[in-house]
């Protein structure tokens, strides 16, 4: 069943004059008293004249509304005219098709981090293509800027301008496309929110009221845990970097931190947002295979991991522990996506070899090393978590765990991948406590949409969870930042 999307009734394609068949110079939208708005450039690229040419045209612009049904060619005269802003009132010749549903924009109280779509016709693309952005603040000439925060998909390019944005909180439309940045890795546009407009163009055939905003969205399991964990995807960042996407090597990261970190909730982050971006792949698309690869706690020689380590994968991912790695990694290379394997270590299992001086990550890293070799564009990852529990146990085992704990961080800080040939390997930053600005940056870019009320009433909150303390342990604070969000009121 095909989706409408409500663009798609209203989205007008400004064609270039002169051509032999249909190409388009932007975009535009549809609004009440058969009028159609755009931008003052998109209309002077449309006829072929200087994008600078500051004098109203005067020459009969073509358009169509491609989404809506309608293949009806539609003629159009400029009414509007305001270079320095860069917005054309375009008055069409005969009544919309039937097809095409003129909307209303809106002037909202707020539209900071709002979920936004837009379509466009970027590279002068015939068919056109949609972006998903988010919103952030005004620029000094009152323009809203558009951010697109992912690394897969389209985004916000040269062949938007003209289109309306739809918010997808307030839903209603909020602005035009009027800009973009010329350099395309930065994936930022902006947009003539609806006030500027009818600022500029009183005459304005349009209804624009405040909008009230929907409903408070549910608060995904994740978004208290995103706060901050830049250090640790700017390390993965590199280590990928590093790879050879021909021939391809495991990459092994290796985590660490104490067990207040929530290293469940980072491994979830990874696979759920950083690697996706990474890869530059859409989830709904490719998905991403997960492993756990169990850490065998009674083991007594480490000789003895690599066989106990085979036999366990070989039960994860076959059901049967008896194949051989060769018939693992056979497996795991017919996978569309890329193929997560994670192992958890704890502070006892180091202890339980420590005195006999054994190098448990050595060994861990040497299985990973005898991998058979991946195929052509594989991505395996594999995260190694180290997590450092003190117990309370008695004075003596403290000591012992102790002792254990500065042993672990000594071998992490020296660890070199550099003898190590069959892997690509890294020791991420240590996952820390976070500190209250990188919270208020959370706020300001990732929890304003779901928080119902004022900024200012967030970052207060925030403020007071760090009266006492400089910094707070991902675990306590993703609990109270839950909490805030759940019963924001917004009075």
């Amino acid at each position: 069943m095909h989706h409408i999307h409500p663009l798609e009734s209203c989205l007008a394609r400004i064609l270039v004059k002169d051509t032999d068949q249909p190409l388009p110079s932007g975009t535009g939208v549809a609004l009440h008293g058969e009028r159609v708005l755009t931008c003052a450039h998109v209309v002077n690229s449309a006829l072929k004249l200087p994008r600078n040419s500051k004098e109203k045209p005067e020459e009969v612009i073509t358009l169509d509304f491609p989404l809506s049904g309608s293949d009806k060619i539609i003629s159009a005269k400029v009414g509007f005219w305001d270079y320095a802003i860069d917005l054309a009132e375009l008055i069409i010749s005969e009544p919309f098709p039937l097809e095409v549903i003129p909307t209303s924009m809106h002037i909202p109280d707020e539209l900071w981090d709002h979920r936004v779509q837009a379509f466009g016709f970027p590279g002068k693309n015939l068919d056109g293509t949609w972006a998903d952005c988010q919103l952030r603040g005004r620029n000094t000439r009152g323009w809203v800027e558009v951010f697109d925060p992912k690394i897969t998909g389209n985004f916000i390019r040269q062949g938007f301008s003209g289109g309306p944005v739809w918010d997808s909180i307030l839903e209603c439309v909020v602005g035009i496309i009027v800009a973009v940045e010329k350099n395309d890795e930065s994936r930022v546009g902006y947009l003539i929110p609806a006030h500027k407009i009818l600022e500029k163009w009183q005459e304005c055939p349009i209804s624009l009221h405040k909008s009230k905003p929907s409903q408070k969205k549910e608060i995904p399991d994740l978004i208290p845990y995103l706060v901050n964990r830049q250090h640790q995807e700017d390390d993965l960042y590199t280590l990928y970097k590093k790879n050879n996407p021909q021939s391809p090597l495991p990459m092994v990261a290796v985590v660490h931190g104490n067990d207040t970190q929530a290293q469940d909730m980072f491994h979830l982050k990874m696979a759920s947002y950083t690697i996706p971006r990474l890869l530059k792949i859409n989830l709904r698309q490719t998905s991403i295979t997960e492993f756990f690869l169990s850490w065998p706690s009674s083991i007594k020689d480490i000789k003895n991991l690599s066989l106990q380590l085979t036999r366990a994968l070989s039960k994860e991912v076959l059901g049967d522990p008896e194949f051989s790695c060769e018939d693992i990694q056979r497996v795991l290379a017919v996978y569309g996506g890329p193929v997560i394997i994670e192992t958890e270590l704890m502070t006892k299992d180091w202890v339980d070899l420590d005195e006999n001086g054994e190098d448990i990550l050595a060994a861990l890293l040497d299985f990973w090393n005898n991998w058979p070799p991946l195929v052509p564009r594989q991505n395996l990852f594999i995260f190694i978590y180290v997590t450092h529990k003190i117990p309370h146990l008695s004075q003596n085992k403290r000591r012992k765990y102790m002792r254990c704990k500065r042993k672990i961080y000594s071998q992490l800080s020296q660890r070199t991948f550099d003898t190590y040939r069959k892997i690509s390997g890294m020791v991420l930053s240590e996952l820390t406590n976070i500190s209250e600005t990188e919270t208020r940056h959370w706020a300001r870019t990732v929890a304003q949409g779901y928080f119902h009320g004022e900024i200012t009433m967030l970052i207060a909150k925030i403020r007071k969870l760090f009266e006492n303390e400089e910094t707070l342990a991902m675990e306590a604070l993703a609990s109270q930042l839950k909490e805030i969000l759940t019963s924001s009121t917004g009075d």
